[in-house]
């Protein structure tokens, strides 16, 4: 059941599959025949109310085959069949008229609709797009030297935070930034998968050399938090959805 109540939409307790869970006693009963007999039950011990879990396997799963009728971001473009939480898919996607369930016919009429290459990135492609756009860049610059930022600069950058990106895929801003006007915050773009131009918040790092061989060093804490969906896996209890 979904409740609407300033503009968002509050799941409140997920529908998963419904489990049938078998028991059996742990310590059989004994009780004599001759009793039985006569129609006595004896008093019920610790022992007669111990019951233990029967485990019984299932193949059933939790995630079905869905077709996505629509360019969904980190999960695929039109005409995509990708695996879903069946929870995700029946109380989002399908509400939503993002995705239905595949059939043969339904599939052709889809890949019509495709225009060749995709238009959204998902996988990989896409934390890499989340991560870049939500960070800050420091490039770290020798103070004592007049230079001209390049791509180059800008790679090592990238790579000291865990990015290998390359030089083609980089570009700068319009106005050249040197070491005469290197206070001011600017912002690259970084082409992902020739499909996305994610804008990059950049910061000139002056560092400054302590001793033989050491210098200051840019900050590492500069991510902010983001959140990647997993698409296979049930909606959590601190799960909300916007509507859109």
């Amino acid at each position: 059941m979904l409740i609407k109540g300033l503009n968002i939409y509050r799941f409140l307790k997920p529908v998963g599959i419904r489990h049938v869970v078998t028991l059996t006693k742990k310590y059989p009963r004994k009780v004599p025949s001759i009793l039985l007999a006569e129609g006595i039950l004896p008093k019920l011990t610790a022992d007669d109310i111990v019951y233990e879990e029967v485990n019984i396997e299932t193949n059933e799963s939790s995630c079905i085959n869905v077709l996505l009728t629509h360019n969904v971001p980190g999960l695929g473009s039109v005409g995509t069949v990708t695996p879903v939480h069946r929870n995700k898919f029946w109380r989002y996607l399908y509400i939503k008229g993002l995705a239905e369930l595949p059939t043969e016919e339904r599939i052709n009429e889809m890949k019509l609709k495709q225009t060749g290459r995709p238009t959204v990135l998902c996988g990989e492609s896409y934390v890499l797009q989340q991560r870049l756009s939500n960070m800050t860049l420091y490039i770290p610059m020798n103070p004592s030297r007049e230079w001209t930022l390049n791509k180059t600069h800008v790679k090592v950058a990238l790579r000291r935070y865990g990015f290998a990106i390359k030089e083609h895929y980089i570009t700068l801003p319009k106005e050249e930034i040197t070491s005469k006007n290197s206070t001011s915050s600017f912002k690259i773009s970084v082409y992902i998968d020739d499909i996305v131009n994610v804008v990059v918040p950049c910061s000139i790092f002056l560092y400054q050399k302590l001793d033989k061989g050491m210098c200051t060093q840019p900050p590492t804490n500069v991510f902010r938090k983001i959140k990647i969906e997993d698409w296979t896996a049930d909606f959590s209890e601190t799960d909300i959805l916007v509507s859109i």
